[in-house]
């Protein structure tokens, strides 16, 4: 996946189990790799997922390249052969440096001084 190296990226995702009757559930671990030679950077905890009702899940981390890996790993025990999980939804947002969102919230806060002004003005006219 194309990112820029030190921009800092929210994951976002879905995630259910499909475990049989007995099992405790599912695990899931999500790697985050340097796509270019494929060395892990971030991983998230491995995360038991134990209902079939999908769950939201995020992730964040720093891309260290212009090429990011991402991997969704079913590190169940090796005794469960049969349950899966499913992954949905997934989906990956750049977030705003501190100065960008510096400059939004001084320009909704603009937006919001002169909408107080428009609003206390009247117009009156005599005929």
């Amino acid at each position: 996946m194309a990112t820029t190296a030190g921009q800092e990226y929210t994951l976002t995702y879905d995630a259910a189990a499909r475990a049989l009757a007995g099992e405790t559930g599912d695990v899931l671990e999500v790697i985050i790799a340097n796509a270019i030679n494929s060395t892990p950077f971030t991983t998230q905890t491995p995360t038991t997922i134990t209902n079939a009702e999908f769950n939201a899940f995020t992730l964040t981390f720093t891309a260290p390249s212009a090429s990011t890996g991402i991997v969704f790993l079913n590190n169940s025990p090796s005794s469960d052969s049969s349950g899966t999980v499913d992954v949905s939804n997934v989906s990956l947002t750049a977030v705003p440096e501190p100065a960008t969102r510096g400059l939004l919230a001084v320009g909704g806060l603009g937006l919001l001084l002169i909408g107080r002004q428009t609003s206390d003005l009247v117009i009156r006219m005599d005929f």
